[in-house]
């Protein structure tokens, strides 16, 4: 199938390639264990801590990759779920050479939903980050997303692709979530 859109047609190659060496580019279940703004909440004494670091603990998290940043041997990726948004470090030695040169850093983008597995550690910058030593593809995005920073601009362009709107803009996605309480609380009342 031969789609017009370039950035389409080069997505569903990724995904035929992901298919080929084994890897199932729409997995079938999770092993999340927490949401981001519970890890964000449960790890934030790590900031107070000299070490920087807890391996003790252990997190599986899922979400959308939002910003994708590669370094050589390491990446940072930013990853979305329903609750809030996380760093997440990515290293070479930790996640296997392999997966990370050939599929990570060539088949992997933004829209992407992937699942990290790891351990809160504070950045250089005193960010507080999930250091992955494991990563999986839940859902690889066919459609790419709008420019991070401008976003969708055009207002009809929102209203007609109001689940590009919902991805992008989490004040619009409370906003519908707030609407949705309201409305079922209305019909229950009445």
């Amino acid at each position: 199938m031969i789609f017009d859109n370039k950035f389409i047609q080069q997505r569903i190659e990724k995904v035929e390639i992901l298919r080929s060496v084994g890897i199932n580019p729409y997995a079938n279940q999770s092993k999340r264990n927490a949401t981001i703004e519970k890890f964000l909440n449960v790890n934030s004494d790590v900031i107070n801590k000299e070490n920087k670091r807890d391996e003790k603990r252990r997190y599986t998290l899922s979400g959308r990759i939002k910003l994708f940043r590669i370094m050589g041997k390491a990446s940072f990726i930013q990853i979305e779920d329903e609750s809030n948004v996380l760093q997440v470090y990515v290293a070479r030695d930790n996640i296997g050479e392999e997966f990370y040169n050939e599929t990570f850093k060539k088949n992997i983008e933004t829209g992407d939903i992937v699942e990290v597995s790891g351990y809160p550690f504070i950045t250089g910058q005193g960010e507080l980050s999930l250091h992955a030593d494991n990563l999986t593809l839940l859902t690889k995005a066919i459609s790419p997303l709008p420019e991070k920073f401008h976003g969708i601009t055009d207002k009809e362009t929102r209203y007609r692709k109001r689940y590009l709107d919902l991805i992008m803009n989490a004040h619009i996605r409370k906003t519908f979530k707030i609407r949705s309480k309201v409305i079922s609380l209305t019909r229950r009342f009445f």
